[in-house]
């Protein structure tokens, strides 16, 4: 979630009650983010983190909306989306979510919830300009923030789009962006100088006394045990993991045409040295 901002839409119900009702303005975007299921690094891999982007343009060709902002993580995604109509919003991350999490569980050969809970949704309103770019900035410095790379280009986020202008087939640029400068090289630049800017909060380390690898040594009854072999072949049954070249496999349902799409966005938004990883 952004810092410093509320969210619109709980994720906390209560199972004897029924779900709030969502509700949704024009005019306005929406910053979603859906987690894998146990916050498994589930799109650890470039095969499943190529998924999320066909799913993206096959609900694009359905549904119409403008992409402002991506980032997909190994264990989480990022969207900042607009819909054509408010109405709409729940129709699109019902289908958005249901398509991707069937493709990814016969990619990865499992089974099972692949998204943890419902949709977190936060409102952005198009006229405040200043959320919408905060918004952004956050969406786009996640890798970052998290460590895997040093600065912001990332194949798997749109933020290349930004910093060097160029329609990657799939995300659209934010009327916010659009306003900082007379040209677009001139909205880029101050775009980057304003994500150079930002420093990641440090975030609460929330552990347990009791659990994790305590749990599995007392299980194994050894110091070591099966520790290594947790993040192995034999412990991916239990995390929906496992060695890429045993568990993924080719998803016949993809277009050609779908996949052209995809591999343009990869290009457009490729670091310098052009790594998918």
């Amino acid at each position: 979630m952004s810092p410093g901002i509320a969210p619109v839409f709980s994720t906390k119900e209560d199972d004897a009650m029924p779900r709030p009702r969502r509700s949704f303005e024009t005019a306005t975007s929406y910053h979603v983010t859906m987690r894998c299921n146990n916050q498994a690094f589930d799109l650890r891999r470039p095969q499943a983190r190529k998924v999320i982007l066909f799913c993206l343009a096959r609900a694009k060709e359905k549904f119409g909306f403008d992409l402002f902002g991506l980032c997909v993580m190994s264990n989480h995604v990022h969207y900042l989306i607009r819909p054509a109509r408010p109405e709409e919003m729940p129709k699109l991350m019902h289908w958005l979510n249901w398509y991707s999490a069937m493709l990814l569980n016969r990619l990865l050969r499992r089974r099972g919830h692949f998204w943890e809970r419902r949709y977190h949704a936060v409102a952005v309103p198009d006229r405040d300009s200043g959320h919408a770019l905060r918004v952004l900035r956050y969406i786009h410095a996640n890798p970052r923030a998290a460590g895997m790379i040093a600065g912001d280009e990332y194949a798997y986020s749109n933020y290349r789009s930004y910093a060097r202008p160029a329609d990657d087939g799939l995300s659209a640029w934010h009327p916010a962006y659009l306003r900082l400068g007379r040209t677009l090289d001139g909205c880029a630049r101050r775009y980057e100088q304003f994500c150079r800017r930002y420093r990641p909060e440090a975030k609460e380390q929330r552990r347990s006394g009791w659990g994790g690898w305590r749990l599995w040594r007392e299980i194994e009854g050894g110091e070591a045990g099966g520790q290594a072999d947790l993040f192995g072949a034999s412990g991916a049954r239990h995390r929906g993991g496992g060695p890429g070249a045993k568990r993924a496999r080719p998803v016949a349902v993809l277009r050609p045409g779908v996949l052209r799409e995809v591999e343009r966005f990869l290009r457009v938004n490729a670091p310098a040295g052009g790594s998918f990883a």
